[in-house]
């Protein structure tokens, strides 16, 4: 890759549904040494949603391929474990993952990129992730907190690989 940059993915103070035992979302851009293409992935890993890894052997090998490629890939760390105040499992990951979208799609064009070509990508849990975001991109999973999140959360694909709990959500 031709660079790396890490961002937290919500503004001080202002993540929604804070769990006090979960770690905190980041967002990271892998930029390739030369742009081939002007979409962006999106990739994440799984972990039953207990935790999840952007450098672990479900991220990093598709991460390298495509910067290889000559893709931009942004991986995202979302908040695990589960939440225990009542909300679905993937309830906070799945903002985390939208919030995540909503940046990309701000930055894209600074970037060289096209803020209208994004996918997403996750496996296992992360999988399920990808079946959450790419079914409900209509539907905002937190309130709004700042001009960013009145950008879309609309993908143009996504790529859920073994996806966990398809059948039961």
């Amino acid at each position: 890759r031709a660079s790396h940059t890490k961002a937290n993915i919500w503004p001080e103070g202002k993540m929604p549904d804070v769990q006090l035992d979960q770690c905190t979302p980041y967002m990271e851009w892998h930029m390739p040494k030369q742009l081939k293409t002007k979409a962006i992935q999106i990739i994440y890993s799984g972990g039953a949603y207990t935790g999840n890894d952007p450098d672990g052997f479900e991220v990093a090998p598709a991460r390298r391929y495509l910067n290889e490629k000559g893709m931009a890939v942004v991986t995202l760390k979302y908040r695990t474990p589960r939440p225990t105040t009542g909300l679905a499992k993937h309830t906070t990951a799945w903002q985390d993952l939208q919030r995540t979208v909503k940046l990309v799609r701000k930055e894209a064009e600074s970037r060289g990129l096209d803020p209208n070509r994004i996918g997403i990508m996750g496996c296992s849990a992360g999988g399920h992730l990808t079946l959450m975001g790419g079914t409900s991109s209509r539907h905002q999973s937190y309130w709004p907190i700042d001009d960013t999140d009145k950008l879309s959360c609309k993908l143009q694909w996504g790529v859920g690989i073994y996806p966990a709990y398809a059948l039961t959500d």
